[in-house]
């Protein structure tokens, strides 16, 4: 797929969903600039949509039994986290799963 269209709509069934060429992405993930603490969690929903254009149940690499979802999805959460940390940097990156892990 050539093109990459990413739409926010309000109340959908997931915060993100990817499909090839689209995802769809709920509009409260969308926040003010002045917000920063919502960034993160917005910043990884919509990183898991772009890996999920590569790795998931619609993505280019898929499944081929529904014994081998847990590896498609493994693949996904793995790459999103490596990209957060490589966004965010090492230790950012960790004092926000650490404060995730205490919540």
């Amino acid at each position: 797929c050539e093109t990459l269209n990413l739409v926010f709509v309000s109340n959908p069934p997931e915060d993100i969903d990817s499909y090839p060429g689209l995802i769809i992405a709920s509009s409260s993930l969308l926040y003010d600039t002045s917000v920063i603490s919502q960034s993160f969690e917005s910043v990884r929903a919509l990183v898991r949509g772009l890996v999920g254009q590569w790795f998931g149940l619609n993505g280019l690499v898929r499944p081929e039994s529904r014994q081998d979802t847990w590896l498609v999805h493994g693949i996904a959460g793995h790459l999103t986290e490596v990209c957060l940390k490589r966004f965010y940097g090492n230790n950012d990156y960790m004092f926000r799963v650490m404060q995730e892990t205490e919540a």
